[in-house]
Formats: structure tokens, C-alpha cells, sequence
């Protein structure tokens, strides 16, 4: 798979498409804490050091694609993407449909197999990384193929 998107990349970094916002760039569960009933926000997002400007759907498809089972991405996704989008809409963003959005998304897919491979090669390793990289690799290119992303590719 990296070896038939590599010469894509480039071009692929150029295509992303959405509404911009501010993007975390690394949004996945391990970055979230979550509030307890003895307080705390309900959720503090942590670990901005890969802060930018894109669209926020580049961190849904990394968030889904790194955090989730596949099979649970699989079962969810669809309904999780929905929710954001009429969040979306409630904060009004206009002019930003399913369709637009859910290939936004697909696209952005590619993002989380850059990400695992370009962090693989400079984090320190243990063991616990190597099983946090493997997870990473198999879900994130599951996703791009469940979701015949490369099709989208320029």
C-alpha cells in the first residue's frame, strides 16, 4: 500500500477538501481525556504539536481510522460521520453536504497511513509502540480500502 501511494503524496496533500478549521493533525483517542463525575471537562483534547489549518474531516477519517476496531469503524462509521456532519450544520456551516463531506473523508483516509509511517521512523521504540504502529498500519489501510480511496487519487 505505501509503496503505491508514495508517489502520490504530493499531489494528495494538495487535494484535501472540506471547510477549514483548525486541525489537531494527530486526533485520536490516546490524545482525548475524558471529565469523571468528580469533574473535568467532558473532553480535553492534548498533544497539539502537529496544529495546522485543513478540514476538520481529515481529523474525523484519522480519528475513526486510528481509534476504532476495524470492524467497529466499519459498524459505526456511517453514523458517527452523520453526527458530525449535523453538528456541522448546527454551527453554521453551510454548503457542506453528505456528499462533499464522505468523499472529503474518504480522501483524507491516506492521512492516517502517511502518519503511521512517518511516525514509525522517528519515535523511539519499545514495545509497546511496535503494537500501537502495527494497530495504526492495519487500521488506517483497511480504511483506505475500504473506502476505494486510491480511486479518488490524482
Amino acid at each position: 500500500m505505501t509503496e503505491r501511494f508514495a508517489p502520490s503524496v504530493a499531489a494528495w496533500s494538495l487535494g484535501v477538501e472540506g471547510p477549514a478549521t483548525l486541525a489537531h493533525g494527530d486526533y485520536r483517542a490516546e490524545n482525548l481525556m475524558f471529565g469523571t463525575p468528580a469533574g473535568g471537562y467532558p473532553v480535553a483534547v492534548v498533544d497539539w504539536g502537529l496544529l495546522g489549518v485543513g478540514p476538520g474531516v481529515g481529523d474525523c477519517a484519522y480519528l475513526l481510522g486510528a481509534s476504532l476496531r476495524v470492524e467497529d469503524r466499519r459498524a459505526r462509521e456511517e453514523e458517527l460521520l452523520r453526527a458530525y456532519l449535523a453538528g456541522l450544520g448546527a454551527c453554521g456551516v453551510e454548503g457542506y453536504g453528505w456528499d462533499d463531506m464522505w468523499r472529503g473523508y474518504r480522501y483524507a483516509t491516506f492521512g492516517g497511513v502517511l502518519i503511521t509511517v512517518v511516525a514509525s521512523m522517528v519515535v523511539g521504540e519499545d514495545e509497546r509502540g511496535h503494537q500501537m504502529f502495527c494497530a495504526m498500519a492495519e487500521r488506517h489501510c483497511s480504511h483506505v480500502v475500504d473506502h476505494d480511496a486510491f480511486a479518488l487519487l490524482p
